[in-house]
């Protein structure tokens, strides 16, 4: 089981929109009447709770300035 970051990033992003509680009502409603909400949670599922499992890291688990660095060392040299 991965840490759904797309889904839970989406959740905290409309409750941040508005210090409104019938904003951020409205908001949710409209983003699952469009159906936003379950594509996030479908591609959380399907692509990237998968990516987490295979590789160990989550790219959408990034915090902003965070940056994933990967480094190979070939006949004495270091890429």
């Amino acid at each position: 089981m991965g840490s759904f970051s797309a889904f839970n990033n989406l959740k905290e992003w409309n409750q941040d929109a508005s210090d409104n509680t019938f904003v951020n009502n409205l908001v949710f409603w409209g983003l699952n009447i469009i159906a936003v909400y379950g594509l996030f949670l479908f591609g959380d599922a399907v692509i990237f709770n998968v990516i987490e499992f295979r590789s160990g890291s989550n790219p959408i688990a990034m915090e902003e300035g965070d940056e994933e660095v990967q480094l190979v060392k070939k006949a004495g040299n270091t890429f």
